[in-house]
């Protein structure tokens, strides 16, 4: 809920040309590519819901844009790859598209005036390279928050 209304509140100030960090992507992301077991989507939607409830947009944009991001997350590493860092650099960018893609999709089919050119070039791809600055923050520190959380397995 705090990302939520940190993205929904300070994060649009927070811009490198039109585009701004997207922290709950990545924290979503992040915890799909740790735990690979499917609980980035429970997060992605009770995520998703908080913005949605905040912000102005179509409701349940925000929900099916993180779930989109969790589905790329999980196609590309699934807890397979956790000590990569090229990995979440990647998924980072790639999310970036599919969470703006499907959101920019709705606001068009719910009546809003969009040139998607505009929105890829001037919104969605500098967020997308702050994202991937971001990532690997955001990844480093949930990895230390699954650590933490995760008991040690038992070891012979």
């Amino acid at each position: 809920m705090l990302l939520a209304i940190f993205q929904a509140t300070a994060a649009p100030q927070i811009q490198i040309g039109s585009g701004h960090p997207d922290l709950l992507l990545l924290a979503v992301m992040s915890w799909e590519l740790l735990r690979g077991r499917g609980e980035g989507y429970v997060w992605a939607f009770i995520g998703g819901l908080s913005l949605d409830l905040i912000s102005g947009g179509p409701f349940g944009a925000s929900i099916l844009g993180l779930l989109a991001v969790t589905l790329v997350a999980d196609w590309l590493g699934g807890g397979l790859f956790r000590d990569r860092a090229v990995l979440p650099l990647i998924t980072a960018f790639v999310g970036t598209f599919a969470f703006h893609g499907v959101y920019l999709a709705l606001l068009s089919i719910f009546g809003w005036s969009i040139n998607p050119l505009d929105a890829v070039f001037r919104v969605v791809l500098p967020s997308a390279l702050i994202n991937m600055i971001l990532s690997l923050i955001v990844f480093r520190l949930l990895a230390a928050l699954h650590r933490r959380a995760t008991p040690p397995g038992l070891s012979w």
